[in-house]
């Protein structure tokens, strides 16, 4: 047996874990950026001591240490109340001369590491509905929220190859939840929060789906000359995620217009789309066909892919209403089409309770698809994992804002609520995903990763995020890759 045939049995059957284990973990996340949160209003935080109080624990509860997750849990809480007791506050509460100009939602990133900061970014007016302005400002919340998704993803998809990363926590085969099958559906669904401004400005370029297909094509093409493994039952033998992402503005552009004209929301879209999608799945043969049908030809090689695509256009457009409700001044602004008139007014106490709503619900219909013995496949994008997909990202997003609302209220303390490196890697994320994809098949066609020992694969996946990172942080400036 060769070593593609070995790798391919590595990655194939893996079950997954259980929901609430996944989230466990998904917390050592949300800790670290409340530790951090405790420790930049102390201390003068450089660029390495940040990265490494962002991204350690993640680290090693997805490699060395996943067998300790509620301890690393205990930990980092622990020292954030150690630290919240013994160490006074030394960002001002109250905003100063210097920064009163500065809206209270508005992104002014420092990080305290080398004198610098992100120019603020006050609301600005966007073309109207009727007769009346919608104000969009940039919100740090949704920065952390994304960048984190973002590491999160640049760390799994080389992980994954080595055996210090846990299996449970690679992707499903046909049916069943795991951390990584949350990675593609997280992407969509953050996509689609940060495009609802396009939305909102009614200024949706199409030809930014160019340069996608052109990557599309870019990475099936390389994969073929070099022969490089891969599990044709995650999206097919051709099809890969850039191909999605690809689809789905254009697939969103029909729905666009009904939604100009009848006001009827994404998400409701998105419900009747995922449960006749549902429907089908389970009352014709498109299940079976999806999972067993041979592949003889175009359209069978590619099944996974094509069957998905529509899972993943209704987690967009889920996350796409997040977004109309996350981006403006005033959560309503969108749906009631008027003017947010006090622009300078924080809301974000009003969006934290419509998001927490939006996160009890969605875990309820994913919890009444469960009870109902409704399979999550992430496989086929079916609705148990569109539900379950959404209400993860939901939640997520919704604790990101409490954070944000907590620690980061006035405008002073907003200087700080976006670390640098966060803001790095969001400003270049699909650069970001693009070289680490890079960096994986080279990585993937130099050694045999699967045999790789503790030791090597932990320094290996060291450096290669470190370079992610100094990638990120040198090129903070500019963008590596336009839309």
């Amino acid at each position: 047996m060769d070593y593609n045939q070995v790798k391919d049995q590595f990655m194939s059957d893996n079950a997954g874990e259980a929901v609430k284990t996944i989230n466990n973990l998904s917390f050592i996340a949300i800790n670290s950026f409340i530790l951090y949160s405790i420790l930049i209003k102390r201390f003068k935080l450089p660029i390495i001591t940040s990265s490494l109080v962002l991204f350690t624990g993640i680290f090693l509860a997805t490699t060395l240490l996943n067998n300790w997750i509620t301890t690393l849990n205990v930990i980092l809480l622990a020292t954030t109340s150690i630290i919240t007791l013994i160490f006074p506050v030394k960002l001002p509460q109250k905003s100063s001369k210097s920064s009163s100009h500065r809206h209270t939602n508005s992104v002014t990133t420092g990080d305290f590491d080398n004198g610098t900061s992100w120019k603020s970014q006050p609301p600005s007016p966007l073309p109207q509905h009727s007769q009346d302005n919608i104000q969009l400002s940039l919100k740090s919340y949704i920065t952390n929220y994304r960048s984190y998704l973002l590491y999160l993803t640049l760390l799994s998809i080389l992980a994954v190859d080595f055996p210090i990363f846990p299996r449970k926590l690679a992707k499903t085969e046909s049916f069943g939840t795991s951390f990584m099958d949350l990675g593609v559906g997280s992407f969509t669904f953050a996509l689609g929060v940060v495009d609802a401004k396009y939305h909102i400005l009614k200024s949706y370029n199409m030809r930014k789906v160019l340069p996608l297909i052109a990557l599309a094509i870019i990475r099936l093409i390389a994969v073929s000359l070099s022969d490089y493994p891969q599990h044709s039952s995650e999206y097919g033998t051709h099809w890969n995620f850039f191909c999605t992402l690809a689809m789905l503005p254009l697939l969103t552009k029909p729905l666009t217009i009904i939604n100009q004209h009848t006001d009827i929301q994404f998400s409701w879209m998105a419900v009747l789309i995922g449960g006749s999608f549902q429907v089908l799945l389970s009352c014709t043969s498109l299940q079976e066909w999806t999972l067993h049908a041979p592949r003889d030809d175009v359209l069978s090689h590619n099944k996974e892919g094509i069957v998905s695509m529509i899972g993943y256009l209704c987690i967009y457009l889920f996350g796409l209403d997040i977004g109309l409700y996350s981006l403006p001044q005033d959560p309503y602004a969108y749906f009631r089409k008027r003017l947010t008139k006090k622009v300078a007014k924080d809301k974000r106490d009003k969006l934290l309770i419509i998001l927490a709503s939006f996160s009890i619900l969605y875990w309820s219909l994913y919890g009444g698809a469960r009870f109902f013995n409704m399979e999550v496949s992430r496989r086929m994008a079916n609705l148990p994992y569109i539900l379950w997909t959404v209400a993860f990202n939901t939640s997520f997003l919704t604790l990101f804002l409490l954070i944000d609302l907590v620690n980061f209220k006035t405008p002073s303390r907003q200087a700080v609520a976006v670390p640098g490196i966060l803001q790095a890697i969001n400003n270049n994320g699909l650069a970001l995903f693009l070289i680490a994809n890079v960096f994986t098949g080279i990585i993937n066609l130099s050694i045999e990763t699967i045999y790789s020992s503790t030791i090597t694969s932990t320094m290996i996946l060291a450096v290669y995020l470190s370079t992610l990172l100094y990638v990120a942080w040198v090129s903070r400036s500019s963008r590596l890759l336009r839309l």
